[in-house]
């Protein structure tokens, strides 16, 4: 179990390991933005997990290719790679971190 898996688990967030480091979080729920209240399956680079933040984020819907830094997703022609760096990757709870960025992310989805 990856550590990424083992701190969304800790905080009651379904997750799996993926091959290659990834970590899925299915039937992840949108709090924000155009597209709030749609459930998607994400994944996330985890295998280096607390040290450095995502650099971007796997969405498994068929939106995003209009905004700017979005591609196919390694993941399948039914994922999306939504390129965003994080900012500011400080604070006493990285997974906490991890979740405001995701839903950050999706809120500009």
């Amino acid at each position: 179990m990856s550590a990424l898996k083992d701190a969304l688990d800790t905080i009651g967030v379904p997750a799996e390991d993926l091959p290659g480091g990834l970590v899925k979080l299915p039937g992840f729920q949108v709090h924000l933005g155009r597209h709030k209240g749609e459930t998607v399956d994400l994944a996330v680079v985890g295998s280096d997990f607390p040290m450095t933040p995502p650099a971007g984020l796997h969405i498994h819907a068929d939106w995003g290719s209009d905004r700017p830094n979005v591609s196919v997703s390694p993941l399948g022609q039914d994922w999306r790679y939504f390129s965003r760096k994080h900012s500011d990757w400080k604070g006493r709870n990285p997974v906490h971190l991890l979740i405001a960025y995701l839903n950050r992310v999706l809120g500009d989805a």
